[in-house]
């Protein structure tokens, strides 16, 4: 949050393209979560301080829920995507 409107770019102290590139840093960084070939790459890194992480994500035009803890990864969305185990890290695809 911005306190004061210096540039003229914080309606209301917001400063949206900062919430984005905060966005941005959690769902790329800790999470880990990256678009693959086939499926959706999840290769958390949590800081050990972190109890667990929870997105609410679209992928493929399906909505899911990521929660992501220091013990594994779990998928909410319904029948049509599935999370596989793949070469050490996670994988959404498509059922």
């Amino acid at each position: 949050m911005d306190l004061d409107d210096l540039t003229g770019t914080t309606a209301s102290g917001l400063h949206l393209a900062t919430m984005g590139g905060l966005w941005q840093a959690i769902t790329f960084g800790f999470a880990g979560v990256r678009p693959g070939r086939d499926a959706l790459v999840v290769d958390p890194r949590l800081p050990p301080e972190w109890g667990a992480l929870e997105l609410r994500l679209s992928f493929r035009s399906s909505h899911l829920r990521l929660r992501i803890e220091h013990g594994g990864v779990e998928l909410d969305a319904g029948d049509e995507l599935e999370l596989l185990r793949r070469n050490g890290r996670w994988e959404v695809a498509l059922r």
